[in-house]
């Protein structure tokens, strides 16, 4: 299972790869040129203030170098949180239980890929669950 399967939000995802990241000099800036904002709306986002739009979660997936799945996982979880309508959120949490399976299925032909979400893994596993 992926570090951010575990998560309940896109907020909860981003402060695990902050945590995760936290020794890397100019990481927040990183992921704010990734996402297409400010340093400080990645902050706002990190304290609750304003939410990720699904545009930020593709930059950001794309500089953690999900793959294809994780991606779509990703942005449904954005999509999910932002849905307006209980019908919507229940097709988004349908979804997003299907790619769960999806992902920890794939999880077992995981490559070690420098850099990658996929290895962010073994160090989540060590900081133990989200928030």
């Amino acid at each position: 299972m992926f570090a951010y399967l575990q998560c309940k939000s896109s907020v909860e995802v981003l402060k695990r790869q902050v945590q995760l990241h936290a020794s890397e000099w100019g990481y927040k800036t990183r992921l704010a040129v990734a996402a297409g904002c400010q340093k400080s709306y990645i902050s706002q986002v990190l304290a609750g203030i304003h939410p990720l739009q699904v545009e930020h979660m593709c930059g950001l997936a794309e500089f953690w170098k999900a793959t294809e799945t994780e991606l779509e996982y990703l942005i449904n979880l954005v999509s999910y949180e932002r849905a307006g309508t209980s019908g919507l959120r229940n097709y988004y949490r349908r979804r997003l239980e299907s790619q769960r399976g999806i992902l920890m299925a794939e999880r077992v032909e995981v490559h070690n890929f420098p850099g990658s979400i996929q290895n962010d893994y073994r160090e989540y596993l060590s900081l133990g669950s989200c928030p």
